[in-house]
Parts: structure tokens; C-alpha cells; sequence
């Protein structure tokens, strides 16, 4: 016990020592030690984040001037542009990081038939077999870690250098696939998972009066966790990872969903529709319904591709919860909105054209029923049965499959047709 509260202390010295030398942490530190220290018989030790046992492990070839020399230049990924050869070289340790940690805690790699069908049936791509310019498309890339691969390498920085999503992906927003042990985290990033014991710096200047000659990894950190449990989900469809992520890291599950359009789990669910809810809870305007409805329910995806969540509309209709009128507020306005647009092209909708709208709006009007069965008494249900164009539209494409919708509407219309003569 009293071997990892010592090294605790010194990671929390180590990490204040650059606190207070952020002002010029650009700075080169190789002028602030002896020239003719020599690293080459370091001790490697696990911290953990826990009170679990230390062990002596030589997780990989890193040297304490390494890890001074990287937190002295680096910033958080996706918040600075750091140089092509800063990220090439740290990228490489961090990745090697977590591969061991993960073998530590015990982290299989699952087999290339598993990983092809798991990230087909989750991401929506085979992060295996399709192309790095495909994957980070949609917010996925396999890491390049082979170093003869220039081309694919230099790519890879070059991505990494973009801060905002564009056409081109953003490596820091990206799930990464890690080939060489089978596993998926974001932001590969030494940060907080390594640093060195027993450094002595003047507190004055900032400056290092000595560097100690112990690495120090901290093998069960959070970052380490949080892609033990991603991994362990998305391969292994592990439900004790399920509830850790869903208690720890509930914005990875949700954007399973919102991004690589993952809709058939129920807890997945659950957490997109609550929180579209919970932000139409702060006022009853229909600007609020409308952000907060955004992008949820169907978008596109890198490429263009139009997504219709239909596992969130149907968990939707089926959702029994105590503010009920938000549910039935949330449903109505989008059905209106998206069948309203039919008719105004630089509406709400703009991005989507007259064809996608409507194949929204059959699935939309599909599992409102479900919800709340329509009448002849409904606005939507007298302007539908008078679109020729909308029903051709849906006959055409034979309703899309939506089983009942085809006979729903013409009951619908029958009745509206006798109740008008009427």
C-alpha cells in the first residue's frame, strides 16, 4: 500500500510541475538536465488508479525524456495543431499503451470474423477491410501503426491536424480501430497514463534540476477502462460493459446511435429520447422542440446517405413515461414539420430532398399511429389522403415494407372519401 500511495504523490507532483510551466511549455527541456544522463536501463513500473497491486512491467520502449518532452509540447488532442513528426512518434506510445493495459486487464482480442461482423452490424462499415479515406468519412478510422505504410501514414497526420469535422473526417472525433489487438478507443493520447517518479525541478524557474529514471504507467485509468468496456460492447456484446458504460460513459453509447446509426438496443435508446426530453423541458416554444429533435431521429451520414432511426421511433411510440405530453409534443411537431415541407423547399428541411422528406415522413406518420392511432379527425390524415403525389410516392416504393401501412392508409381514405360524401 504505502509503495502506490508514494507513486500517487508523485504523479500528483509531477503533473503540478507542468501546471506551473504552462506559460512556457514550448519550451525544449533537454537544456534543463545533464546531456550525459543515461536512460538506457530504466525501471518501468504500473501505478494504479486503484488500490490494486504494483508489478514491475515493460509495457514499451519509452525513456523518461520521452514522457518529459511530451507533456512539455503537447496539448489535449483535438484542442492544438501539434507537428506531423510530435503526433507520428506519440500517437505510436500511446496506442502501444493502451494495448498492454488492456492485455493487463484481462481484454481479448476477438477474431477478424467477429470484428467483421460486429462492426458492420454496430458502425455500419468493416473497419477491417474498408478503406481509411471510407472510414473517416463517418467518423471511424483503423490506426496506422506500420511505419512502412508511408502513404497511409502520412494521411493519418494529416487528419489528425484538422480540428473541425469536414469532408476529409476528424481523427479526434473518430472512433479508432486498433488492428494489432482488436480493440476501439478515442483520442490516443498519453495524457494522464504515463509520467516519470522522481523528478526534482527548481521552483523558481520551472526548470528540471533532475529527472528520475522511473516511467511510470497507470495501467486501470479511466481512459483505460472506458475503452476496455467500448471494446468489450462492440465486440463481445458484453452486458457488465453495457451498464459500466451506461453509468460511466453514457455519450459513447448515445452516439452509437447518433453517428454509426445503432438503434436496436433498448438502453441505447432510452438515453437518446430522455435526452431529447430533457431539453425540450426548458420552455414550451417550438424552436426548442425543433433543436432538440434535430439530427436525432434521421440525418445524413458523411457520405450523404439519409438514416431513418426507426428503432428511436418505434421505441418512441412504445415509451411510457410520466411527462407524456413531451412525447406526444415531440411527435407531433416533427410529423407536421417534415409533411409541411413538402411544400416549402428552403424550409426546415432544406438539406434533404423532396424524395428523402417523404420517406421520412411515411416512417414518421407510420409510427405515430403506433403511438396514437390516426383518424379521419386529423389534420395530416385529410391533407394525406388528398396528396396524389405523396401516395403515388409511397405506392411506388411499396411503402418501404412498413407492414400495415399500405392498408392503414387506404382505410383511411376510404373512410375519409364516404365521410365527405356524407
Amino acid at each position: 500500500m504505502s509503495k502506490i500511495i508514494n507513486a500517487l504523490f508523485f504523479i500528483t507532483m509531477f503533473f503540478s510541475c507542468y501546471e506551473n510551466k504552462s506559460s512556457d511549455k514550448k519550451e525544449s527541456v533537454s537544456s534543463h538536465v545533464n546531456e550525459t544522463e543515461n536512460f538506457s536501463s530504466v525501471e518501468k513500473i504500473i501505478v494504479n488508479y486503484r488500490e490494486r497491486d504494483s508489478v514491475v512491467y515493460d509495457m514499451i520502449q519509452i525513456n523518461p525524456m520521452d514522457v518529459i518532452d511530451y507533456y512539455a509540447n503537447s496539448e489535449e488532442p483535438g484542442d492544438d495543431v501539434m507537428s506531423v513528426d510530435f503526433n507520428d512518434r506519440y500517437s505510436d506510445y500511446a496506442i502501444q499503451i493502451y494495448r498492454e493495459a488492456l492485455k493487463k486487464m484481462g481484454y481479448e482480442s476477438p477474431t477478424l470474423d467477429v470484428i467483421q461482423m460486429r462492426t458492420k452490424e454496430i458502425l455500419g462499415c468493416d473497419v477491417e477491410c474498408d478503406s481509411n479515406a471510407a472510414l473517416y468519412k463517418v467518423r471511424l478510422a483503423r490506426y496506422v501503426g506500420d511505419k512502412s505504410s508511408k502513404e497511409e501514414r502520412m494521411r493519418q497526420n494529416e487528419i489528425m491536424k484538422m480540428l473541425d469535422d469536414t469532408t476529409l473526417g476528424n481523427f479526434w472525433n473518430s472512433l479508432i480501430y486498433v488492428r494489432e489487438g482488436g480493440f476501439l478507443l478515442k483520442k490516443p493520447t498519453m495524457n494522464g497514463l504515463v509520467t516519470v517518479e522522481n523528478c526534482e525541478v527548481d521552483a523558481v524557474s520551472g526548470n528540471y534540476l533532475k529527472i528520475g529514471d522511473k516511467v511510470s504507467f497507470i495501467w486501470n485509468a479511466p481512459k483505460i477502462e472506458e475503452a476496455y468496456h467500448l471494446s468489450n460492447y462492440v465486440f463481445y456484446n458484453d452486458d457488465v460493459s453495457l451498464y459500466w458504460l451506461l453509468d460511466n460513459q453514457s455519450d459513447l453509447l448515445k452516439n452509437l446511435c447518433l453517428i454509426y446509426h445503432y438503434d436496436t438496443v433498448p438502453e441505447i435508446n432510452k438515453l437518446v429520447v430522455d435526452e431529447v426530453l430533457a431539453k425540450m423541458e426548458g420552455g414550451d416554444s417550438i424552436d426548442l422542440v425543433r433543436d432538440a429533435y434535430k439530427d436525432v431521429f434521421f440525418c445524413h451520414d458523411g457520405n450523404g446517405k439519409l438514416y431513418i432511426h426507426e428503432g428511436l421511433l418505434n421505441f418512441l411510440a412504445y415509451y411510457k413515461v410520466e411527462s407524456l405530453w413531451l412525447v406526444d409534443n415531440l411527435f407531433s411537431t416533427i410529423k407536421y414539420d417534415i409533411y409541411d415541407s413538402f411544400d416549402d423547399a428552403s424550409g426546415l428541411f432544406v438539406e434533404y430532398t423532396i424524395e428523402e422528406r417523404m420517406k421520412v415522413a411515411a416512417y414518421v406518420i407510420f409510427y405515430f399511429n403506433k403511438y396514437r392511432e390516426l383518424t379521419i379527425s386529423d389534420q395530416i390524415v385529410k391533407e394525406m389522403v388528398n396528396n396524389e403525389s405523396f401516395l403515388r410516392f409511397l405506392r411506388d416504393n411499396e411503402c418501404f415494407g412498413l407492414e400495415g401501412f399500405s392498408l392503414m392508409i387506404e382505410n383511411l381514405k376510404l373512410e375519409y372519401l364516404k365521410n365527405h360524401k356524407e
